[in-house]
């Protein structure tokens, strides 16, 4: 799937040219032009690390939800204004992070592009793989090899599942990771169609409401009970193999 788009994306500068290049070079300018200009004049009232952190909560996200509604809208303008919004959060949290002294917008692009190189050897280099599912592995081992030895080392499966996922979608990705580790244990016959399976998650849902209690938190902690046991099983398992 990456491997595709990225060799599209090449296609398409190109086949559109040198031109395609300096017209969004000169977009992304201006963003970054209004941006810090926007900020020249702000920073001084806010504390850019609160700001930060208070963006990346609400304004950051609430851009991802739109974009995902203009997806699957199907409206190619609203797609467009909302690719637009999401840019714009991009750049804005760049020159946060510029103005404490971390890294800028060109950093993060250059650092992008560098990992994209490193993980589609088969693109980029002389690498070969037979479909889809080994592209995914092959991008999970290149970014465990990458990240063994720092404090960003993931020796556990379920290390780098994001904490503020919705609980539902934090649910499916432990659920996944632990049974490609052989993990989940359960040998339980799964019975019921999409139909009646949506149908009961919107059953408890309201029921867990009409008693008062929100889904999202029930199911939150459960996961967390969840994923402690899930991990001493990792390790459990780890520890007979040596």
């Amino acid at each position: 799937i990456f491997s595709g788009a990225i060799t599209s994306i090449i296609g398409d500068f190109q086949r559109a040219g040198i031109l395609l290049f300096f017209v969004i070079l000169f977009a992304v300018i201006i963003i970054y032009a209004v941006e810090r200009f926007w900020l020249s004049e702000k920073v001084e009232e806010v504390n850019p690390e609160a700001l930060h952190k208070l963006e990346e909560k609400f304004h950051a996200v609430e851009e991802v939800y739109e974009l995902m509604d203009a997806i699957e809208s199907g409206d190619d303008k609203e797609l467009l204004e909302e690719l637009g919004d999401l840019l714009l959060q991009v750049v804005f949290h760049c020159q946060l992070a510029r103005e404490r002294g971390a890294f800028d917008f060109d950093t993060a692009a250059r650092t992008i592009s560098e990992k994209l190189i490193r993980r589609h050897p088969h693109v980029f280099g002389n690498a070969k793989v037979k479909n889809v599912e080994a592209v995914w592995s092959q991008w999970e081992k290149i970014k465990h090899a990458e990240k063994a030895g720092t404090r960003h080392a993931r020796p556990s499966v379920f290390d780098g599942i994001p904490k503020h996922l919705p609980a539902l979608m934090r649910a499916e990705k432990l659920f996944r990771k632990a049974r490609k580790a052989g993990l989940d244990g359960s040998g339980q016959k799964r019975t019921g169609g999409k139909k009646e399976i949506g149908r009961a998650l919107f059953d408890l849902a309201a029921d867990a409401q009409a008693r008062g209690w929100s889904a999202e938190v029930l199911l939150r902690e459960e996961l967390q009970k969840i994923e402690r046991q899930l991990r001493e099983r990792e390790r459990a398992q780890a520890s007979g193999r040596e």
